[in-house]
């Protein structure tokens, strides 16, 4: 549902400052539980609390079979949705999460202490 590893090792100083800074993608980590650090990230210690660290996260679709699905149906020329591409709200509505999963995430978020944006 939500790939908090990221914020988590970035909140402990515990990635590279290009990893922090939009570095190459590097799919890590797991969902619940303590953050797994990445490969080959090394410490910089703490982030002193000035700092100001803005930070993406991303949530898992609902649905990923769907999307896959949806995905495909693009490229295929016998589909009926080929090179039908939706356009960003609609894209939303369809695979994105849903409003109470936004607020549960962000109520997540704010009970940490974070800002949400």
């Amino acid at each position: 549902m939500l790939a908090l590893v990221p914020l988590a090792a970035l909140a402990m100083g515990q990635v590279t400052p290009a990893l922090a800074a939009g570095g190459p993608s590097v799919p890590f980590g797991r969902v619940g539980g303590l953050p797994s650090v990445p490969p080959g990230a090394v410490s910089q210690g703490p982030v002193p609390g000035s700092q100001r660290l803005t930070v993406t996260l991303a949530l898992r679709p609902p649905d990923p079979a769907a999307l896959t699905a949806y995905i495909s149906a693009l490229s295929d020329r016998s589909s009926p949705l080929y090179r039908h591409f939706l356009t960003p709200t609609a894209f939303g509505r369809m695979f994105g999460p849903t409003t109470a999963t936004l607020r549960a995430v962000s109520g997540a978020l704010a009970r940490l202490g974070l800002r949400v944006g």
